[in-house]
């Protein structure tokens, strides 16, 4: 794995944006001139950088850069994969990054862990591999209550509707 100081002298990142440029030109990079954007979008949203012939989430990058230690998992608070301003990146467990994700494409109630069972309305939630149910509820929004609740009560800051942020202007 690259090191801070190996990124920062192949790439210049810039904490307010997000964005990344290549410092110099190198051999290995053919299409990679001084000054280019660097980082190409993934299937899943997220961007990418390939340096010295190695793939990187460019938001682990970012952290790597401002920070100088790898991280582990990261959230984007934003929800918005390709946007990796320092700001909007934070360290997450894998409960909190998925509590902070958006909806299913097959989710029905319109709202996360939310489902109509058999007549009545049910929310649950999992948190580091534990599924919470609750009891059945006569109303959607009784059901939406109680989810919203346990998510404040188990994630706090992950919890609750996306967080706005906005995007910095710069590069």
């Amino acid at each position: 794995m690259i090191s801070q100081g190996e990124l920062r002298n192949q790439l210049e990142y810039d904490q307010d944006s997000g964005f990344w440029r290549w410092r110099e030109p190198f051999a290995s990079r053919v299409n990679a001139k001084k000054g280019w954007f660097a980082g190409s979008p993934m299937p899943q949203g997220y961007l990418q950088i390939r340096v010295d012939g190695v793939l990187y989430y460019a938001h682990t990058l970012a952290w790597l850069y401002v920070y100088g230690v790898w991280p582990g998992r990261l959230d984007h608070k934003n929800r918005k994969k390709d946007e990796n301003w320092i700001d909007n990146l934070r360290p997450a467990t894998r409960s909190q990054n998925k509590i902070n994700a958006e909806l299913h494409i097959n989710n029905t109630s319109g709202h996360k862990g939310v489902n109509f069972i058999t007549g009545l309305w049910y929310g649950n939630i999992t948190k580091d591999g534990n599924r919470t149910f609750s009891k059945g509820f006569k109303t959607k929004e009784e059901a939406i209550a109680w989810r919203q609740r346990i998510e404040k009560e188990l994630f706090g800051e992950f919890a609750g509707k996306i967080v706005s942020l906005d995007r910095k202007q710069g590069c």
